[in-house]
């Protein structure tokens, strides 16, 4: 009985570290990406809005998304942290991107600049990520309905012909 008590006993101990170490194997091959979303206006966010942060291959268009994380905000003020966890093995090579948008009522409202990311395991801060008012049209611009003349083209002087203003 002894012999077969510690038989078990080493068969339980054996699984136990190799499945150990499997859970260390997996961790290390995890990328997290940590940061916040805020914006310069101050406007305030519809009671539905979700932000949803996305890291996706650039090197491509429309590259796929290869991790992806959703925030309720139910009036969640600002600055809105993100974690989010990519699996490197999905990451072969090539170019990546995190991204952020704020949708409201199922429209983005708010976007982010792309921000390059690495596909090594680790962790990585990507600190403030600012993101514009998107309109209709596109991402607002800072002075809407302006006229805009212009005065040099690649940093020479542009001269409208005689009788043009």
């Amino acid at each position: 009985m002894n012999r077969l008590t510690s038989i078990t006993l080493t068969s339980v101990v054996a699984v136990t570290a190799l499945s150990g170490c499997a859970a260390q194997q997996q961790v290390t091959q995890q990328h997290r990406l940590t940061g916040s979303l805020s914006y310069l206006s101050r406007i305030a966010l519809a009671p539905n809005s979700v932000a949803v942060v996305t890291v996706r291959d650039s090197s491509v268009a429309d590259g796929a998304v290869i991790g992806e994380q959703r925030i309720d905000l139910d009036g969640q003020p600002l600055p809105i942290s993100f974690t989010l966890a990519v699996n490197t093995q999905d990451m072969n090579g090539g170019a990546y991107s995190l991204s952020a948008v704020i949708m409201e009522g199922g429209q983005v409202s708010w976007r982010s600049a792309p921000v390059g990311v690495s596909a090594e395991a680790g962790m990585t801060e990507l600190g403030n990520l600012v993101l514009r008012q998107v309109s209709e049209q596109g991402v607002v611009t800072p002075l809407p309905g302006s006229e805009w003349q212009v005065r040099n083209l690649n940093a020479w002087p542009f001269l409208p012909r005689p009788g043009r203003a």
